[in-house]
This record gives C-alpha cells, sequence and structure tokens, in this order.
C-alpha cells in the first residue's frame, strides 16, 4: 500500500482531530467531574487552595493572590466564610503562607449551588 500525500494529509488530520479530543476530555473531567480547575492559577495560588482546602470548615475554595508594587492582596472565596472563625484561620494561614498583611486579604461567602 503506497502513501500519497493526500492520504498522510488526511492521516495526519485525524490524528490532529483525536488529540484535541483527547485534551477536551481530560479538561473536561477535571473541571466537570471533579469540580476543580486550576487552569489560568499561578502555582502560588494552587498551593493555597490545597492547603486552604485542607482545612476544617472551609469547604470549596478559590484564591487570587496579586502584587502591588511590594505589597500582596489575596483575595480568598470558599464555602465557610459565613463562620467568623473559619474567617480568622483562614486571615492568619494565608497570612503565614503568602506574607501578605491581614488587612490585604479578604474572604467572601462562595455562591452556593443552586
Amino acid at each position: 500500500m503506497k502513501l500519497t500525500d493526500k492520504k498522510v494529509k488526511d492521516l495526519l488530520s485525524v490524528l490532529l482531530i483525536a488529540l484535541l479530543a483527547l485534551s477536551l476530555l481530560f479538561f473536561s473531567y477535571k473541571i466537570f467531574l471533579t469540580g476543580e480547575s486550576d487552569l489560568g492559577l499561578s502555582e502560588e495560588e494552587t498551593r493555597l487552595c490545597s492547603l486552604l482546602k485542607s482545612m476544617d470548615g472551609v469547604g470549596r475554595v478559590t484564591v487570587n493572590v496579586n502584587a502591588e508594587g511590594e505589597e500582596k492582596l489575596v483575595v480568598v472565596v470558599c464555602d465557610g466564610a459565613e463562620s467568623y472563625l473559619v474567617r480568622a484561620d483562614i486571615l492568619r494561614v494565608v497570612a503565614n503562607a503568602t506574607g501578605a498583611k491581614t488587612e490585604n486579604i479578604v474572604v467572601y461567602k462562595m455562591a452556593s449551588d443552586k
């Protein structure tokens, strides 16, 4: 069987489509079935999310860390933010883990799934 240019192009097209489909399947599984998406998060944000998820009462969590000059600004959104004790624990953990001042850390309640 002799491969012609058309057959090679067709084969490469099929392989490219299969690769794209597998990539889409992997990322869809990660986002929709596990409920986790670290796409676009920095290494520090990913590490901080893992740390906060391991804490009692925090629940689902997402984190955004921004550097403004020499200061870090941190936004935490989580299920457990309605609890004063959980918010206080989050402030201490985030301050110790990132070096951010507590006045530069804000914690908000995550919207409930309905």
